[in-house]
């Protein structure tokens, strides 16, 4: 293994709980599983470059009533996938400072990707960023795993994929990346020592 490749939301960022789910359902002035469905339906289209106002118009449209008030409510949208999770970024900077290659693949929507560069920019000290927004392609799509590979310039068996979506791991996998279902640090970090390269760096 001469890379990693991480997902965003999730694993290096906490992945959206009750509360942040609360913030949303109380700013659009909805809630419910028809609410919930829409606002899954429509995400590809965020996450690849549509703008928040048009997204969530997508949303109404579907559930059949207005957004109370779309500003706020992408604004608490956005603050429920942005937490950063400390112990993941001390390891990935481990990594970092340890040599190792990284890459970073985010399905990311517009206004999310503006909040991320302005509160997390070392971030851009990985080898490989690749913004679904920005390349106008997401996770599962193969075109995604292919931009990143070919932003870390090694082979695909020679990443190590880490997401904590099954039907990205699935896809990268298909590729022949080596892949880990993300289920916290601990697990990863024991996938990470056994490979030397990467071990050098975590001690």
């Amino acid at each position: 293994m001469k890379a990693v490749l991480f997902d965003l939301c999730g694993v290096l960022l906490y992945v959206q709980d009750d509360a942040g789910r609360a913030a949303i359902e109380a700013a659009a002035g909805c809630s419910g599983p028809a609410f919930w469905e829409a606002y899954w339906t429509e995400r590809p289209g965020y996450d690849t470059g549509l703008d928040g106002a048009s997204y969530w118009a997508r949303v109404a449209a579907r559930i059949g009533r207005p957004i109370a008030d779309v500003a706020a409510t992408i604004e608490a949208d956005v603050t429920s996938c942005a937490r950063p999770d400390p112990g993941m970024a001390a390891l990935a900077r481990k990594l970092l400072d340890g040599g190792v290659r990284l890459g970073l693949l985010s399905n990311i929507t517009p206004d999310m990707l503006r909040r991320v560069e302005a509160e997390q920019p070392w971030l851009e000290e990985f080898d490989a960023v690749v913004w679904s927004c920005f390349y106008r392609s997401a996770k599962p799509d193969p075109m995604s795993f292919r931009l990143a590979q070919r932003h870390l310039g090694v082979p695909y068996d020679s990443i190590l994929f880490v997401d904590d979506n099954p039907a990205n791991i699935v896809a990268a996998g298909a590729l022949g990346m080596r892949t880990h279902l993300f289920d916290g640090r601990a697990g990863l970090e024991a996938v990470l020592a056994t490979h030397p390269l990467v071990s050098k760096a975590l001690r």
